[in-house]
């Protein structure tokens, strides 16, 4: 990437951060170099501790970054109206069709994130229970 580009990128991200609060970024494994994660990707944000005190969110199931960019902002709208998210709680009020989801306790980058884990394709969300492809989730915690 050229350094004009880079530097047009962050400048867009500042906007971003300014306007909403919060952005999103997509890590995913490359030909030169692996996600912290281990599972081949890592989204996460920047800005929701320091715009709204909540913890950062963080997916790390190796799937659609705009479907969790879908999910992120559903949880932050929730954050703005003053809902606060905790580790180790399963929540039912976030994904379509009562499907739960579950906050984990995790690190990126040296900084806590709330790690948001995705149910199965069965709806689980216990690593004990899952489908093995999902459990790559609980990476790292």
């Amino acid at each position: 990437m050229s350094e004009d580009r880079f530097e047009e990128m962050m400048a867009q991200r500042g906007k971003m951060l300014e306007t909403h609060g919060w952005v999103v970024d997509v890590v995913s494994d490359t030909k030169d170099s692996k996600c912290a994660s281990g599972t081949g990707r890592d989204i996460h944000t920047h800005g929701i501790e320091e715009s709204f005190d909540h913890p950062d969110l963080q997916c790390v199931l190796p799937v659609d970054p705009k479907m969790v960019h879908g999910i992120f902002a559903i949880i932050v709208e929730m954050i703005k109206k003053g809902r606060k998210f905790e580790a180790g709680k399963c929540y039912s009020d976030i994904l379509p069709n009562k499907y739960k989801l579950r906050f984990l306790e995790a690190e990126e980058n040296d900084r806590k994130v709330l790690r948001v884990i995705l149910p199965d394709k069965e709806g689980k969300l216990h690593k004990e229970l899952m489908q093995e492809d999902f459990r790559i989730q609980f990476n790292g915690i």
